[in-house]
């Protein structure tokens, strides 16, 4: 990633350390703060909260989401017609700290569009680096989290180090179903309004969920598409690949409910060197009885900078989520998981990594005729690992 390298040039320093101080980490060791303005001209940024932020920190400048998808009611619903600056990203380093301001000592490369929720997150930068209890990242809320990043000369793993669950939000089966059902009416919109009783919500992705849209079978980007009435099953959200279709509601009796139209897969995201994304939110079922269940969130990212690592049979871990079982409703779909981006110069010891999907939601007829729908499933993640061009300190 050549446009690291004049920006995090700092971290080169590490590389002559001979004894290490060493460092016990655990939990959670970035602080996030949402971009509220950028002065390019100034290389400046205004963020909501300043937090631990401090002069010549390294920050990681990055867009989450902004994507552009197709909006009608058809099988077009979702498709991403813009990646726009979604998954862009950067390091940036602080030179000065004027109240809610942080001046940089280089302008950024990329351009932002803060209407993609862009947010900064400090990366610590440690001698030598012991991961003694799980390592996580601060949930993805919307605006800021779900990104795990630090820089070490010496990392040694005597813990896991898991992101699993934290990126993009799975959609909710909260549903106040005041209506009644139809085998007259075959309910196969790919969009419904918020208040509609004839959907779940979708799974949130690089285009976030259409505020207009937020419920309907079709995919958000890489969101899954949620379960359409009557109970059928969340469609899996997205990365690398697209994520598995939810499962239809069969009802034997031909004057019953039927549930022909599940939750449609997340879309693959085209994957290139500069941008990076969280796993795609899983669809939620379709219930009338409260007992659907919710979709499960994407994996989180893992952006780790070390001379040496040290994995000593431990886990670098950024899964999707699984999601719940269902009884007599639609069950929720898998998060997809989510990405992890390794640059070290050394690895001693065998760890794993992992990326997997989510799996998605079983749904238990209660001994009762009826087959309800099952949630599809999460599709994998990404991972880089010393990829040349892409990471390069």
């Amino acid at each position: 990633m050549t446009f690291f390298r004049p920006l995090l040039a700092t971290l080169l320093l590490f590389q002559i350390v001979l004894n290490y101080a060493q460092t016990p980490i655990s939990g959670i060791i970035n602080h996030y703060a949402a971009v509220e303005e950028l002065d390019a001209c100034r290389a400046r940024v205004i963020v909501d909260d300043v937090g631990e932020i401090q002069v010549n920190d390294t920050l990681l400048l990055i867009q989450m989401q902004g994507a552009e998808i197709n909006l009608s009611n058809s099988d077009e619903f979702g498709e991403v017609q813009a990646y726009n600056n979604a998954g862009l990203f950067e390091g940036v380093v602080v030179d000065a700290i004027f109240g809610d301001t942080l001046q940089l000592t280089h302008r950024w490369i990329n351009a932002y569009d803060l209407s993609g929720q862009v947010q900064l997150v400090r990366m610590p930068n440690y001698d030598e680096a012991i991961v003694d209890g799980t390592l996580r990242a601060q949930d993805w809320n919307g605006r800021t989290g779900g990104i795990l990043a630090f820089s070490a000369g010496r990392l040694v793993l005597q813990a896991d180090i898991n992101v699993s669950g934290l990126g993009f939000r799975g959609g909710s089966a909260a549903l106040d179903y005041n209506g009644t059902c139809t085998w007259l009416i075959n309910h196969d919109n790919y969009r419904y309004l918020d208040f509609s009783i004839r959907s779940g919500l979708k799974g949130e992705g690089i285009a976030g969920i259409p505020e207009l849209w937020p419920r309907g079978r079709g995919a958000s980007a890489n969101g899954g598409g949620a379960g359409n009435d009557h109970n059928t099953g969340g469609g899996g959200g997205a990365q690398v690949t697209k994520g598995g279709r939810g499962g239809r509601n069969d009802n034997p009796n031909p004057l019953g409910c039927q549930g022909r139209n599940p939750g449609e897969a997340g879309r693959a995201i085209a994957l290139t060197d500069n941008r990076i994304f969280l796993g795609g939110g899983g669809g939620s079922g379709h219930g009338n009885n409260n007992v659907a269940t919710d979709g499960g969130h994407g994996g989180g990212m893992v952006l780790i900078f070390a001379q040496q690592m040290e994995g000593n049979g431990f886990a670098v871990r950024a899964n999707g989520q699984d999601a719940a079982n269902s009884q007599d409703d639609g069950a929720g779909a898998g998060g997809a998981g989510g990405t992890v981006l390794l640059d070290v110069d050394r690895y001693l010891d065998d760890f794993t990594v992992e990326a997997i999907g989510g799996r998605g939601g079983d749904a238990d007829n209660s001994d009762n005729p009826q087959c309800y729908g099952p949630g599809g499933g999460g599709s994998g993640g990404r991972v880089l690992a010393n990829v040349p061009g892409t990471i390069d300190l």
